[in-house]
């Protein structure tokens, strides 16, 4: 789907996100998480 459109579709309230939370926060408190878990791993 174009970026232009899709924007269109959030804006005029058609469309609503699934997820409240962004893929990069998730990605960083998964990879924090991890690495608490794991401290050796940024040895690597």
């Amino acid at each position: 789907m174009q970026t232009q459109r899709m924007a269109a579709y959030l804006e005029a309230g058609l469309m609503e996100p699934q997820e409240t939370e962004s893929l990069t926060t998730r990605a960083t408190r998964d990879a924090m998480a991890k690495l608490q878990a794991q401290p050796d791993l940024l040895l690597l």
